[in-house]
């Protein structure tokens, strides 16, 4: 899907036209300016579609086959209509001028146009912007999603990396304290038992001083 023929007229006078294509088209489109009343709208030729702005007469149409996008073309216009009136501030460059009289002037702009927006990736409405968005977005988050999951699973071995810590801990302390009790009734017997000996000890000698 294209835009094979552009043209800018003033009342039924074409200033400037555009086409790759060769043909009956050029005829037909400036028979078609004659019924470009309304300020915005279109007209159908076969299989074609002929979009336009009117500018206090001043007309602006572009044919495009049948499928182009509606909201395209009117952007495409609106781009032609921008860079028309910078470039001839004033009337004056065509009002006496001949037929075809700015095809020198613009007729370069006008192509560039038409060819900018006969690339696919121009010609997506809002919707198909918005899609691509909502389409671009869910494979974000799908991609999260992998992280956090992959995340989660380092996280969970850090939590049980942690928890085995703990465990271990515990079990440490707890071996600790037995090791403590142990050592620490080691001592008491062996006090005990020096005590005793120094009881037997004494108690011998105070006996044998008695005899």
């Amino acid at each position: 899907m294209s835009i094979i023929y552009g043209i800018i007229a003033k009342d039924s006078k074409p200033l400037c036209e555009y086409s790759e294509y060769v043909g009956s088209i050029s005829s037909v489109c400036i028979k078609a300016i004659a019924m470009c009343k309304e300020q915005q709208g279109v007209l159908t030729y076969e299989g074609y579609n002929m979009y336009y702005e009117n500018h206090f007469n001043l007309i602006f149409l572009l044919m495009c086959e049948k499928g182009y996008p509606e909201e395209a073309v009117f952007k495409c216009i609106e781009n032609i209509v921008n860079e028309f009136q910078k470039t001839f501030p004033s009337s004056s460059a065509y009002d006496n001028g001949p037929q075809y009289c700015l095809n020198k002037q613009f007729q370069q702009k006008l192509r560039m146009y038409m060819e900018k927006y006969n690339d696919p990736k121009n010609q997506k409405t809002n919707v198909d912007i918005l899609t691509d968005k909502l389409i671009s977005m869910h494979r974000q988050v799908l991609d999260t999603a992998d992280i956090v999951n992959e995340r989660g699973e380092q996280i969970n071995l850090i939590v049980s990396k942690s928890e085995q810590l703990s465990r271990d801990s515990y079990t440490f302390k707890k071996t600790a304290e037995k090791v403590k009790n142990i050592e620490r009734w080691r001592k008491i017997k062996l006090y005990g038992t020096i005590i005793l000996i120094f009881v037997i000890i004494i108690g011998t000698l105070y006996l044998l001083k008695r005899k």
